[in-house]
């Protein structure tokens, strides 16, 4: 989670210093050649990894004896692949839909409020973990509130832009406090995938849970496009928040501790 957020928030700091120095084009052409590098580096590991026949068959037996089936798990396993879903569900709509509240909400200075938006958005994931004191995870993985808690203050602070925008700074700061919430949850939501399941269902378990984050995060975009082409980035905003947060409510009460 580190790791991503710190690339991330690389990624957008360079981004924005050289906005101003470069033309679309140009900015359309460094982002593809990331991409270029990235398959380059992972052609470059697939070669310096090469598993022997004894590693090959091994994780052969470990990828079958891992396999997940939904009907043999405990409830709080179940509770486990559903947190990354969950998280989807409710931030997905509200972070596709930033630039769209920017545009809605300063017309006239879009890229100067929607970029640092976007730092703000990744200095919170990056912060947001490192709130979380290592000895306690395992009691706040199981704390429902906690979780609800978090989601709360997340689509709270995102409802609040839109009225807080005269001030330029407080919607930075409702953004920032927003994903050091969501991240917390994102955090909690992965340590609860490596504690529930033994070391040979780890891989399959977030497998699982990645798909169907993955799902969650389409099915709400979707929905978050159709709202906004039909009412606005604010009124969608509005309603995908109710929406994510019932199916988080509902998600927490059938698991709960």
């Amino acid at each position: 989670t580190l790791i991503f957020a710190a690339q991330v928030l690389l990624g957008v700091g360079v981004g924005v210093l050289i906005f101003p120095l470069i033309n679309a084009g140009g900015m359309l052409l460094l982002d593809a050649l990331s991409f270029v590098a990235s398959a380059v580096l992972l052609l470059l590991a697939a070669r310096r990894f090469v598993p022997t026949s004894d590693s090959a068959q091994a994780n052969a037996t470990a990828s079958i004896s891992g396999e997940i089936s939904w009907r043999a798990l405990s409830p709080l396993q179940r509770r486990s692949l559903l947190m990354l879903p969950m998280l989807a569900t409710v931030g997905t709509p509200a972070m596709s839909l930033l630039p769209a509240l920017a545009q809605q909400i300063k017309p006239d200075e879009t890229t100067g409020f929607a970029l640092p938006l976007l730092f703000a958005r990744s200095l919170g994931q990056l912060c947001g973990p490192l709130l979380l004191p290592a000895d306690r995870m395992r009691q706040y993985a199981g704390n429902n509130r906690l979780l609800a808690a978090c989601l709360i203050i997340f689509l709270g602070c995102y409802l609040l832009i839109p009225p807080m925008s005269a001030w330029y700074l407080a919607p930075l700061g409702m953004i920032f406090i927003a994903h050091i919430a969501s991240n917390v949850v994102f955090a909690l939501a992965t340590f609860g995938i490596l504690r529930e399941f033994d070391a040979q269902a780890v891989a399959s378990a977030s497998a699982m849970a990645w798909r169907w984050q993955l799902m969650a995060a389409g099915v709400a975009s979707l929905m978050v496009a159709a709202l906004t082409q039909y009412g606005g980035a604010i009124m969608a905003l509005e309603v995908m928040s109710l929406v994510g947060l019932s199916t988080a409510a509902v998600i927490l009460w059938k698991y709960r501790r």
